[in-house]
């Protein structure tokens, strides 16, 4: 069963290009100053990929790049993608591949230490999915909360699984800009505050969209 989302890291390998020298095949992440000591400078940092797989209607893909310092312009086949100044950003990427791409991120290092130094991943997601979320007890209660972000043509069923009993149930119309919520289950059972797993699932039909787990430790 596929779980949303599905991570594929571009980790390498990846072509590393200074001013007019050779190309250097580096991994990521990746610091300028770890392939050239001292060095300053924009270097283009290039990788290609296949598309991930056929998509079906309600699945989307992402380009991500968790840590980045400096600042880059990203261009995928060709095609700009824009300018980043801050990390970590995303990009939805879905129209634009092709069976064989070409992903071109031109950095500016302005010290040794700038460069791509978190994953850069493709991320197969749903048509909505979750963010910044967290679970946490607070008294005797599982508190649940975070962000739906994306469309769908109607609400969505959350859950919070504590073990393997639903802890938390609710509805929810996640939106572009991402709808809030914050959840939280009836008094826990002696036997539930033993449990430590908790899996959040944002459910469309018979689809889990977007599946989470957490560890918590509800005896503290």
């Amino acid at each position: 069963m596929e779980l949303y989302p599905h991570r594929i890291r571009l980790r390498g390998p990846w072509q590393a290009i200074r001013e007019s020298q050779p190309a250097t095949t580096v991994r990521m992440p990746c610091g300028c100053g770890d392939v050239w000591p001292g060095f300053r400078g924009m270097v283009r940092f290039i990788r290609h990929f296949g598309i991930p797989r056929k998509l079906d209607d309600f699945e989307r893909v992402w380009l991500t790049f968790a840590g980045m310092s400096g600042w880059a312009d990203v261009e995928l086949n060709g095609e700009s993608l824009g300018r980043w100044e801050t990390s970590p950003f995303e990009i939805e990427v879905t129209g634009r591949l092709r069976e064989r791409n070409e992903l071109v991120v031109n950095l500016n290092c302005a010290e040794p230490s700038d460069g791509l130094w978190g994953d850069v991943a493709l991320e197969i997601r749903c048509n909505a999915w979750l963010r910044n979320v967290t679970v946490e007890r607070q008294g005797e209660l599982l508190v649940m909360s975070g962000e739906a972000v994306g469309r769908a043509n109607g609400p969505l069923d959350l859950y919070a699984i504590l073990g393997r009993a639903t802890a938390i149930q609710a509805t929810i119309a996640p939106t572009e800009s991402g709808t809030l919520f914050n959840l939280m289950s009836a008094p826990l059972s002696p036997v539930e505050m033993r449990e430590t797993k908790v899996r959040v699932e944002l459910v469309a039909g018979a689809v889990a969209w977007h599946t989470q787990d957490f560890t918590v430790n509800l005896l503290l």
